[in-house]
């Protein structure tokens, strides 16, 4: 028996679970390959929402596999991602070197004002030495260029220790605003990367994480100039293989149902993964009636009012 992921290598059976509707509770084996699902259409709903297995599902709907089959909005969508993430990493990039700089002209600020600060202590000392020859008969004789000399040095320094200071201070202001706009800048990019790949983690967005999404964005924008989806089952298998998930659950996608569509769907489960297929129409009942046991089986669900313990027969159902 073919099993697909790792996490069903080791699953005999495999029960699915589901809420068609209040108090109602479905059950149903799924086949290994392709198992087909007669349901009410009322009940659709339901079985979307709460579908569940021992592994994960993708539940996929009509919308979900339009979209698919939409090569070029989902070449747009690629396009307008890789193009917010480029935006953002520039702008993370600027931001960042503003800070680098900012930083770098409040050090030197800094440095310019201990420098002051140390002229301020030499011309102190001069202007002690001043003072004291000012009170020699020698010094009096010369009181008014002293005095002079004296103001001199000391408005030279208190000055330069106020256009020091004042730098120090535009200094810091314009670090503190190329902090804001890094922050601004590291939450633009947390939203660019979770744009182009949802559910990454954002917590700590960096340049070099922008770069490994930007690329693997690219990748995948280049392959769909090749994607084949012109065909049913070329559709089915490219909706398997756009998630992780090992079980892929199709809630009626197709209204009216394409010719061949549970040849399609075989063919796609064989290549990909486990497909369980939800469907009201007929004709896609009566044509998996007749499906090969090996390539799938049409399970009819076992709803009860509780999930109460059931037996599965040779035919795979449930009583």
């Amino acid at each position: 028996m073919r099993r697909n992921g790792a996490e069903l290598e080791e699953a005999a059976v495999l029960l699915a679970r589901f809420v068609p509707g209040p108090g109602r509770v479905g059950r149903i084996v799924l086949h290994p390959r392709l198992t087909i699902v007669p349901l009410r259409r009322d009940d659709f709903d339901g079985l979307g929402a709460s579908f569940t297995t021992d592994v994960p599902v993708l539940v996929a709907r009509a919308a979900e596999v339009r979209a698919v089959a939409d090569v070029d909005s989902r070449k747009a969508s690629l396009d307008d991602a890789i193009a917010q993430l480029d935006d953002a990493r520039a702008h993370h990039a600027a931001a960042t070197a503003a800070v680098t700089e900012a930083d770098a002209r409040l050090r030197e600020a800094r440095a310019a004002l201990d420098r002051v600060a140390e002229q301020r202590a030499r011309a102190d000392d001069a202007v002690a030495a001043a003072r004291e020859r000012l009170a020699t008969p020698a010094g009096a004789s010369d009181a008014g260029a002293l005095r002079a000399q004296i103001d001199v040095v000391l408005r030279s320094v208190a000055e330069a220790a106020t256009e020091r200071r004042k730098a120090v201070g535009d200094a810091q202001d314009a670090l503190d605003a190329a902090r804001r706009e890094f922050a601004l800048a590291q939450r633009r990019l947390a939203v660019a990367i979770d744009r182009g790949e949802p559910g990454t983690d954002t917590r700590a967005p960096s340049a070099a994480r922008a770069a490994e999404v930007v690329d693997r964005l690219r990748a995948c924008r280049a392959a769909l100039d090749d994607e084949d989806v012109a065909t049913p089952t070329a559709l089915l298998r490219r909706v398997a293989q756009s998630s992780p998930a090992p079980v892929v659950v199709l809630v009626e996608p197709f209204d009216p149902a394409p010719d061949g569509i549970v040849e399609a769907l075989a063919a796609a489960a064989s290549t990909t993964k486990p497909i369980v297929y939800v469907t009201d129409d007929e004709r896609v009942l009566d044509a998996a009636r007749a499906l090969d046991p090996d390539a799938g089986a049409l399970r009819t669900p076992l709803v009860t009012e509780t999930a109460v313990p059931a037996l599965a027969r040779t035919d795979g159902n449930l009583l």
